[in-house]
C-alpha cells in the first residue's frame, strides 16, 4: 500500500489508475511466470526421485567413477522452490520491486541446481530457463507498486517442492523398479561370503597347519603356490632294438638257413 500512496502523489488520481492497470498487468504476468518455472522445478524434483528408484541402473557407473555419475538429491530444488514463494508473496503483497529482485535469485538458483544434476537423471525436456529475463520482469523498476492480490495455487506448488524430504541416505529403503536384483543385496551377499568362507576350495593355496605357519614365518605373507596333484598313469616302454639287428630280425630267425642264402651264379 506505501508504494500506491507515493504512485498516487506523484501522478494523481486520473495517472494512477492507467498506470495501476499496467502494473496489475505485469502482476500477472510475473506470477505466470513463477508458476511455470516452479512447475518445471516441480518436474526436475521428480525426475530425480525416480533416479533414486530406478539406481540399479546407475550404482555399477557410480562405482566405477563414471564421469558425470553421481547421486540424486531432490532436495536441491527445495532452495529454489523457496525463492520462487517469497517472490510470489512480495509480488502479491503489491512489491512488484521486490518480487523481481527474488525471481532472479530464484533464477539463478535454479540454473546452478540444474548444472548440479547427475548425468543419469533425464531431466524434462524444454524446461530449462531461458538466458534472458522473461519480459515482465524487465521494465519493473524498484519501489514499483500493484494492486494485492492472491495466487494459492502457486504458494501450494512451492511448498510442496520444499516439503520433499527423501535424500540419498534413504536410498537403500526406496523400493527398487529398475531391472535386475537389489545392488544392496548382491554387494553385501557377496562380502559376507567371502568374509565368512575365506578362499574358494578350488584355490591353490595351502590350508594345512604347517602350510599357516610357513605363512607366518614369511616376510611377504604370501601363501606358496603348489602345483595341482597329478595322476599317475602306467606306461610300458617298448625294447629297443640293437644297431645291429635290422628291424625284421626276428622274422629272418624263423626261416631255415638255405632260403637265406642266395645262390651265387
Amino acid at each position: 500500500m506505501e508504494q500506491l500512496r507515493r504512485l498516487g502523489k506523484a501522478l494523481g488520481n486520473g495517472a494512477l489508475a492507467g498506470k495501476l492497470a499496467h502494473n496489475d498487468a505485469v502482476r500477472d504476468a510475473l506470477l505466470a511466470v513463477v508458476h511455470e518455472r516452479l512447475q518445471a522445478v516441480d518436474g526436475a524434483q521428480q525426475a530425480e526421485l525416480r533416479s533414486l528408484r530406478e539406481k540399479s541402473r546407475w550404482w555399477r557407473d557410480l562405482r566405477r567413477g563414471a564421469r558425470g555419475v553421481g547421486l540424486p538429491e531432490p532436495t536441491r530444488w527445495g532452495e529454489v522452490a523457496r525463492l520462487y514463494r517469497q517472490a510470489t508473496v512480495s509480488v502479491c503483497a503489491g512489491d512488484l520491486g521486490r518480487g523481481v529482485d527474488l525471481m532472479r535469485q530464484a533464477l539463478a538458483a535454479e540454473r546452478a541446481a540444474r548444472k548440479a544434476v547427475p548425468t543419469q537423471v533425464v531431466l524434462p525436456a524444454g524446461t530449462d530457463p531461458q538466458r534472458s529475463e522473461p519480459a515482465a520482469m524487465v521494465d519493473v523498476k524498484d519501489g514499483e507498486g500493484c494492486t494485492p492480490t492472491q495466487a494459492p495455487g502457486t504458494l501450494a506448488l512451492a511448498d510442496r517442492i520444499e516439503n520433499v524430504s527423501t535424500t540419498q541416505d534413504a536410498a537403500a529403503r526406496l523400493p527398487n523398479t529398475g531391472q535386475g536384483k537389489v545392488w544392496w543385496g548382491e554387494v553385501a551377499e557377496g562380502e559376507e561370503e567371502a568374509e565368512a568362507t575365506g578362499p574358494s576350495p578350488g584355490s591353490k593355496r595351502l590350508l594345512e597347519p604347517a602350510a599357516r605357519a610357513d605363512l607366518q614365518r614369511r616376510p611377504d605373507g604370501v601363501a606358496p603356490e603348489v602345483a595341482s596333484p597329478v595322476r599317475a598313469v602306467r606306461t610300458e616302454v617298448a625294447p629297443e632294438l640293437s644297431p645291429r639287428q635290422p628291424a625284421h630280425a626276428e622274422l629272418a630267425e624263423t626261416q631255415p638257413a638255405r632260403a637265406r642264402r642266395q645262390p651265387k651264379r
